[in-house]
């Protein structure tokens, strides 16, 4: 446990363990009187630390249109694979918002929308808007990734038609924010 960060608290019988670093695998390890005052490996007790680390490129979102985030990080829809039905899901909050609510899906700028393979589909309204994820991996709380933000931008739709020719270049030329 040591190489993933964070402490360990046993208290009564039960363990909370607070990891800094994402990763796969960890096994318990506990002390035993009983077997000759040992550290023993309980590997019937595996667990795996998820975190979101980012989105793909490009952070930005066109207000109006749908835009898919790729999410990269550890555990990314491992649910999947869980076979009960559990499903990530993923939303995006006003970077001001602070408190104990501040994932709680009532705040949601954008989403919910569940996570499926690394990707999940938003419809941003609103243009100029800087938002931050939060992501719940299978059920579990939700939980604030205020290092992956992303960005909206507009873009004004002309009612004039556009014409082209194969092969020939036509310029474009589009308004807006961002």
């Amino acid at each position: 446990l040591p190489a993933y960060g964070g402490e360990l608290v046993v208290e009564g019988g039960r363990v909370n363990f607070t990891a800094t670093t994402a990763g796969y695998g960890i096994n318990l390890c506990f002390f035993s009187s009983a077997s000759g005052s040992q550290w023993l490996r309980d590997d019937s007790h595996l667990l795996h630390v998820f975190a979101v680390d980012g989105i793909a490129a490009p952070a930005l979102a066109v207000a109006g249109f749908s835009a898919t985030a790729s999410f990269i990080g550890t555990g990314i829809s491992f649910s999947q694979s869980l076979g009960d039905g559990s499903a990530d899901v993923a939303f995006w909050v006003d970077p001001a918002s602070e408190g104990p609510d501040a994932c709680d899906p009532a705040r949601a700028l954008v989403g919910p929308s569940t996570v499926t393979g690394s990707r999940a589909t938003f419809v941003f309204a609103t243009a100029g808007l800087t938002v931050e994820l939060c992501y719940s991996f299978a059920g579990k709380p939700y939980r604030r990734f205020g290092t992956t933000a992303l960005s909206t931008v507009g873009l004004a739709v002309t009612s004039k038609a556009y014409r082209a020719v194969v092969g020939v270049p036509k310029p474009l030329v589009f308004a807006g924010s961002g």
